[in-house]
């Protein structure tokens, strides 16, 4: 099987801890060229910002809900992407067939982690303001 992304994992691997770190630095362990063919399958880039005004989409009680709903959605789908380092690959390739790269679920942390970003964002304005 061919390496991805220079990181020296096949398709079949997962996500690894220190992969999170791509929430903040995208290109983080990419040194195979081009960088950008496993960007998509490698990488959950959010930013500073919106990881630091996540805890603020929890002060609002009417935002709670939805927050707490993101919130989980973020946490399974880094779960999930994380295969093998945490055992539910097996179960992720039982389930999901079209998927067999777990890392390709980390479009949904993505999406989730910037509606809590900005969630965050504007409860922190609010704040702010008052």
């Amino acid at each position: 099987m061919q390496a991805q992304g220079g990181r020296g994992c096949s398709a079949g691997s997962g996500f690894r801890f220190d992969d999170l770190s791509s929430l903040f630095l995208p290109f983080h362990g990419l040194v195979q060229e081009p960088v950008h063919r496993y960007l998509g399958d490698r990488t959950a880039y959010v930013g500073w910002l919106i990881v630091l005004m996540v805890p603020f989409a929890f002060t609002a009680r009417a935002t709670r809900p939805i927050a707490g709903f993101f919130l989980l959605l973020s946490r399974a789908a880094i779960v999930v992407a994380l295969g093998d380092h945490l055992g539910v690959y097996r179960l992720h390739y039982a389930l999901f067939r079209g998927f067999r790269v777990p890392g390709r679920t980390l479009f949904i942390a993505t999406i989730g982690l910037a509606v809590l970003g900005a969630l965050g964002l504007e409860q922190f304005v609010r704040l702010c303001q008052a």
